[in-house]
């Protein structure tokens, strides 16, 4: 069975995204069984996957079921046509969940990711060599350069009607006025993708995550979280609660406000350098795939919302204490506790920073402070 010219590209892109180290000779000699030449299962698997545009036709039948019914490499393989006609060149897929950069060289820098001086050279986290990998982290998103050379993130956003708020409040918060706004910590949203009933997302790539903050990885003998000073991650934990504060003052609660989305263009790792940074980077808040917005008209003791964000075996993340009862909630006091989680796991050793620290996990909704509150009690 000889593949076709088109069939002959996807399988290139298929054996590369598997294994993108090994040539195709190579992999189908390492998978080959004794009844079939592995590129006729290959061929015969692609015809499958591919419709007659050359796309993945069997997409599944909405998010929540992606990388279940269709392994996820093979939903995103199927779909590299149409990227690349849409100036997208994605990364490839190597062992396990790493992604990796196209060519030899490092991404064009795009304003939005950057690596601190003493890291320029570093192969592990946070180091310059690393702009050229990612570990991806959810099944919905692949990274890929644009026709400049600029690192960008696509996200499957919608498929249907799942997802049509988040696109509403992405479109909001990342294009016209709103993306100018200082305060405002939302991506920018670079563009959109339509395919079918399905709406990809183009925003940049930002590799750093707040969370690596509190990774106790040792990395030269050392914790990464603990290169950074008390006023490098004061700073940082000012934007997470600004960013927020951003969002509540459109009445939208994100709930799901946990560290680990929120990016930052680079760790300052003060401590590290022996030197305190005197650039400080901008933090950036993720994913609103659970937000909810109020009508500007709503009372304020009427925005309330009833258990987590998401009825799914899959969601394992804490719930505030307020919401573990089946009654409903205020999102926007969830969001505080939600950040507090994580944050109540530092010591900066400064009584005033750590009591408002223990007053965003505060068993009280009522008492517990908002984020426009928290904010004016670090001004003053």
């Amino acid at each position: 069975m000889e593949p076709s010219p088109q069939e002959e590209r996807h399988l290139d892109l298929f054996c590369s995204s598997q294994c993108s180290e090994h040539p195709r000779a190579t992999y189908t000699r390492r998978l080959a069984t004794g009844y079939a030449p592995l590129t006729e299962v290959i061929i015969n698997w692609y015809r499958k996957l591919i419709g007659t545009d050359g796309l993945a036709y069997n997409l599944p039948e909405s998010l929540s079921d992606w990388g279940v019914s269709v392994p996820e490499n093979d939903i995103w393989v199927g779909l590299h046509s149409l990227f690349q006609a849409h100036g997208i060149e994605l990364w490839k897929r190597g062992y396990w969940v790493r992604l990796t950069r196209p060519g030899t060289g490092f991404p064009l820098s795009s304003g939005f990711i950057y690596v601190a001086p003493h890291l320029k050279y570093n192969v592990g986290s946070g180091g310059g060599r690393e702009l050229k990998y990612k570990t991806f982290s959810s099944l919905h998103h692949r990274v890929g350069n644009n026709r400049d050379g600029v690192a960008v993130v696509v996200h499957a956003a919608v498929k249907g009607e799942e997802g049509r708020e988040r696109l509403r409040l992405t479109r909001l918060f990342g294009t016209g006025g709103e993306s100018s706004v200082a305060t405002n910590h939302m991506l920018p949203l670079w563009g959109e993708i339509i395919y079918q009933d399905m709406v990809f997302i183009v925003s940049p790539l930002i590799h750093a995550s707040f969370q690596a903050v509190f990774d106790t990885e040792m990395e030269d003998n050392r914790a990464i979280g603990r290169g950074n000073s008390v006023g490098d991650i004061l700073d940082m934990m000012l934007q997470c609660i600004e960013a927020i504060a951003f969002l509540h003052s459109h009445r939208v609660a994100h709930r799901d406000a946990f560290i680990q989305n929120y990016l930052v263009q680079w760790l300052p790792q003060s401590l590290r350098r022996g030197k305190p940074s005197t650039t400080k980077p901008r933090v950036y808040l993720i994913d609103l795939e659970f937000s909810i917005q109020f009508s500007a008209d709503c009372p304020e003791d009427q925005c309330k919302v009833v258990g987590p964000p998401v009825d799914s075996p899959h969601y394992v993340v804490p719930m505030p204490p307020e919401g573990q009862n089946g009654e409903p909630y205020c999102p926007f006091k969830a969001d505080v506790w939600q950040l507090g989680c994580y944050l109540q796991q530092l010591s900066s050793n400064i009584q005033e920073i750590d009591a408002v620290i223990r007053e965003m996990v505060n068993p009280d909704p009522v008492a517990r402070m908002s984020c426009e509150d928290f904010l004016k009690n670090f001004e003053t």
